[in-house]
Parts: structure tokens; C-alpha cells; sequence
């Protein structure tokens, strides 16, 4: 199926779905940025988990992340970001509780400084961010999760190579079991198999880092943006 993948724009003046569109959101975290003004928008449940983190600049990415989507997601539905209320599914997946919204799913992700968000109003969507670090020792991580096809494909890959083709299989992966709401299975599968009503598309929304995007058909354009909402 054809989709049409826009280039990375700065962000609209508005901030409106059409029929078939998904908006790909990227944002650098601002290590300037209010926490405390940030900490105000957030829900008791998400400071709670912003707490538990023991490394504080993780709290503060987490915070930060948490406002961020917030104030993209008012801009959606017209809500003031403290009063949207979120319900999670049994993996911890966040869907917005309001009733006359449940046709608009997102999906959060970020990694190190960087924070993306997709929004659609056609089905369930899943993305996964990761920087990629050529230090990390993968081995494990692809004998736990890969599937026998892939790990054959990441020994035969040239040494350059492997670590991209490790974060591609990886974001790819995590893109769909988020868009399933589901943990993984053996070999790293879904518990049930949205690659039945899922597409994937992956690709590196600033340097160093490699995003996958899980979808549904019926999807017909991605539009991408960089910056905060205007």
C-alpha cells in the first residue's frame, strides 16, 4: 500500500486530522525548559512515576515528555493539557479517556533528548524512538527477541552495518507490540498479530537517532513536523 511520506516541516499554525493522516511530531527536550511549570500540568499518577525514576535526569526527561504531549494533545482535542485524562491498557499503553475522543489515538516515545509523538484518527498507532548507540552490545537483546530470520540477517550484515540494522529491526518491533498495546511474545512477536492490519515505515528524525512508526491500513499520508506546536 502506497503512503504518502511528507518531508520533515516546521510545525502548522493549526492543528487538524485529515481523514487518513497521521502527524509525526519531533521535538528536541530544552534541558531550560520549566519543570516546575511542567510538573503543574501533569496528573498525580505521572509525577508518582516520575518519582520512582532514581536517575533525576530521567525524571526530568520523563516530566518534560509528559508536558510536551499534553500540550500537543490540547491542541488536538481543545482540552487545557492538565485536564486531559488518560486511561492505560494492560501493558501501560495511555489512551485519552474523554469519550467523545476515543477516535484519536497517539502514541509517545522518546530517547535521551529527543521526544516524538504520532496522532491519528485511523485505528491504533505505535512508535518507537532509539538513539543509536554503536557501543551497545546487542547480541543478547537480538538472541532474546529476534526471530531466527533476523538474527541471521544481522550476523550476515557487513560490522558497519549491524548496529543500524539492529535499531531498524528493534524500533520496528517495538513500534508494533506499542501499536498492540500487547507484550511481546516468543521470538519478540506480538502476543496477537497486528502485522495482519499493521504497516511500518522507519526513518531517522534528526542524527543518531532511527524511528519506526506502526500503523493501519486505510493510513494515506504522514505528516512530519520538527519543533514545538506553534
Amino acid at each position: 500500500m502506497k503512503v504518502d511520506l511528507r518531508p520533515w516541516a516546521a510545525p502548522p499554525g493549526d492543528a487538524i486530522l485529515a481523514h487518513g493522516e497521521i502527524h509525526l511530531w519531533s521535538f528536541r527536550l530544552d534541558p531550560q525548559d520549566d519543570l516546575q511549570a511542567c510538573r503543574n500540568i501533569l496528573q498525580a499518577e505521572e509525577l508518582r512515576r516520575a518519582d520512582r525514576y532514581l536517575d533525576a535526569d530521567k525524571a526530568d526527561t520523563f516530566i518534560a515528555a509528559r508536558c510536551f504531549l499534553r500540550r500537543l494533545l490540547a491542541r488536538y482535542t481543545k482540552i487545557p493539557g492538565s485536564d486531559i485524562l488518560f486511561s492505560y491498557g494492560p501493558q501501560g499503553k495511555p489512551c485519552l479517556a474523554h469519550e467523545r475522543l476515543e477516535s484519536l489515538a497517539f502514541n509517545l516515545s522518546h530517547s535521551r533528548d529527543r521526544v516524538v509523538v504520532a496522532v491519528t484518527k485511523n485505528g491504533s498507532v505505535g512508535v518507537d524512538l532509539e538513539y543509536a548507540d554503536p557501543d551497545l552490545e546487542f547480541a543478547a537483546i537480538a538472541r532474546r527477541y529476534f526471530s531466527e530470520i533476523e538474527r541471521q540477517a544481522l550476523t550476515r550484515a557487513s560490522e558497519p552495518g549491524k548496529s543500524r540494522l539492529f535499531y531498524r529491526l528493534w524500533t520496528r518491533k517495538e513500534a508494533v507490540w506499542k501499536q498492540s498495546g500487547l507484550a511481546p511474545g516468543p521470538e519478540g512477536e506480538p502476543q496477537i498479530s497486528p502485522a495482519a492490519r499493521s504497516l511500518v515505515r522507519t526513518f531517522s528524525p534528526a542524527q543518531n537517532y532511527l524511528c519506526s512508526l506502526a500503523f493501519e491500513h486505510g493510513t494515506t499520508t504522514i505528516k512530519r513536523f520538527r519543533g514545538q506546536p506553534l
